[in-house]
This record gives structure tokens, C-alpha cells and sequence, in this order.
């Protein structure tokens, strides 16, 4: 069973209110939209809830890579829906997971 199944709705409905709300004014950092999501729920919006979410809204990861530039390590992840594309990448899965989320919010919101 996924994170999300064990989730109750009322907790899946509100981390995905406040990812919307946040990754949706301009005023926030990538950073700090994480920064939100951790503070307000915990490790529970980690790597795993965000993926099962995309997964769930009919979303596939097409590339996930990890590597290092400059001396830093960096995650990036591209997923795919027909013929509709989001990527996220960052210094953590965590941070380039929320970009993808947002991306994939700003394409399903009429």
C-alpha cells in the first residue's frame, strides 16, 4: 500500500490545497514552498508521497538521474503524460519532486 492509500483524504486534500496555493503565487521560492509542505505536514510529504501523487494522477517517470556538477550533487526527473511533459530538478528529490508538482498543477488547472 502507497503512502497516499494510507493517507486520509482530508490530509491528501490538504497538502494538495497548499502545494497549489503556494506554488502558485509568484512571491515563493521552489525552497520555500518545501520549506511550507515540510513545516505544515511533516516527513510525510517526503519523495515517496509526491511520486505516488504524481503516479496517481496518471503521470509516468520517463528519466530520473542523479549527478554532480561543480562539486554538488543534483536530482532531476522528468515524467510524462501523453504528450505532456514535467520536469523538476534540484539539490534533493524532495525539492525537484514539489517543481514537477507545480509544473504538472499549472498543466491540469483549466
Amino acid at each position: 500500500m502507497s503512502l497516499l492509500a494510507k493517507a486520509s483524504m482530508d490530509t491528501r486534500d490538504a497538502i494538495l490545497s497548499w502545494l497549489r496555493f503556494y506554488s502558485t503565487e509568484k512571491r515563493y521560492t521552489l525552497a520555500e514552498v518545501a520549506d511550507s509542505l515540510e513545516e505544515k505536514f511533516g516527513d510525510y510529504v517526503g519523495r515517496y508521497w509526491i511520486v505516488d501523487t504524481i503516479r496517481e494522477r496518471g503521470w509516468a517517470v520517463a528519466v530520473h538521474n542523479d549527478y554532480r556538477q561543480d562539486g554538488l550533487s543534483y536530482t532531476f526527473w522528468l515524467f510524462t503524460k501523453g504528450d505532456r511533459c514535467a520536469k523538476g530538478e534540484g539539490l534533493t528529490d524532495y525539492l525537484a519532486l514539489v517543481q514537477v508538482l507545480g509544473v504538472i498543477n499549472a498543466l491540469e488547472d483549466p
